[in-house]
């Protein structure tokens, strides 16, 4: 019985061109194992969607990472993207999120940042806001009202210490 020939190249159906297998990414769903999209076609389609509507890709990829984390997650795509479009500013220091893409994957102190109030392992939509990275990372596993009292102790101590110091 012959043995059946894997090819060893693929047209993409985006650019016409037909590249080596190496240049499509693996895909085991795939019946050649390939992803049907070459690899500089799936990049700039990935660009395009991240630098068209930010918010939506930075939701996509939050709601996954916290999957991957565990969490019973029960928001879809499309209120945490809403809830993203709706957020402007931390509700705690007031800073302005920035919304667009940086180029990067560095973390900057407005960039947004997944909270929960109750830091159980669901996010709802009635469990989640969006705020800075800094003070989510201050906030760390203390609830809403557990890191605003830490907060005003830390201003009443720094206070009382700034006035004796003058």
């Amino acid at each position: 019985m012959p043995e059946e020939s894997v090819p060893l190249k693929k047209k993409c159906p985006k650019c016409r061109r037909t590249r080596p297998l190496t240049e499509f990414y693996r895909n085991r769903s795939q019946p050649d194992g390939r992803h049907p999209i070459c690899r500089v076609c799936r990049l700039k389609e990935t660009q395009q969607t991240y630098t068209a509507d930010y918010p939506r890709w930075w939701s996509r990829v939050t709601r996954n990472q916290h999957k991957r984390y565990g969490h019973k997650v029960l928001i879809s795509i499309d209120e945490l993207a809403n809830l993203a479009h709706e957020t402007t500013h931390c509700m705690y220091c007031g800073v302005e999120l920035r919304w667009n893409p940086r180029g990067d994957d560095r973390i900057y102190p407005d960039s947004p940042s997944l909270d929960r109030y109750d830091n159980g392992n669901v996010l709802d939509t009635k469990n989640v806001r969006i705020i800075c990275h800094p003070c989510n990372a201050g906030k760390g596993i203390d609830t809403y009202e557990g890191y605003v009292n830490r907060c005003r102790n830390v201003v009443k101590i720094y206070g009382e210490k700034r006035k004796s110091t003058m």
